[in-house]
């Protein structure tokens, strides 16, 4: 357990960590910018963390990266089915799996969500923890903004866009 809060999140510094853990819990403000997508990222204590700060990182022991940040998993599609985005990113340079939202996510929900998301991550895998806890906050009518938008990419298989529209059928 290495936490990085406030002033300890610096750029440097969590760029080291992410080579090192496991697990990463990222829970910063976020921004996707269109015009220049790889300078899209996350806001730590000295500035923007990049989706290019990202590009030289060995990341093979990371086995889930959690960014619960504004627009973490927005991307901007490229020709021949590529996308550029955070998650992308990370699994490029070797991360198993990211979670993160695609919109902007209201902190006190996301809070509760994320709580009973890392419960079940200590029973569970990514796939099941993530699905488990979509499906028990739409059946308690948690706003649908605070879960809904969060996708789990996995390394080698295609986004699982479609789990959250499961949530909703019988």
């Amino acid at each position: 357990y290495h936490p990085l809060i406030d002033r300890k999140a610096r750029r440097a510094d969590v760029l080291a960590s992410l080579q090192r853990v496991e697990l990463v819990h990222l829970a910063c403000h976020g921004r996707f910018d269109v015009e220049h997508p790889t300078r899209s990222g996350l806001l730590l204590d000295d500035g923007w963390l990049t989706i290019e700060d990202l590009k030289n990182l060995e990341l093979s022991g990371l086995r889930l990266a959690i960014v619960a940040a504004c627009e973490g998993a927005t991307s901007l599609p490229l020709p021949g089915s590529e996308a550029i985005s955070l998650p992308v990113a990370l699994l490029l340079r070797g991360a198993h799996a990211v979670a993160a939202a695609l919109w902007r996510i209201p902190s006190d929900a996301t809070r509760e969500f994320m709580g009973e998301l890392h419960a079940a991550l200590l029973r569970q895998g990514p796939f099941a923890a993530m699905t488990m806890v979509q499906r028990a906050s739409f059946s308690r009518d948690l706003a649908s903004e605070a879960w809904c938008g969060y996708m789990l990419h996995v390394r080698g298989a295609p986004p699982r866009w479609w789990a959250r529209l499961r949530l909703l059928l019988p």
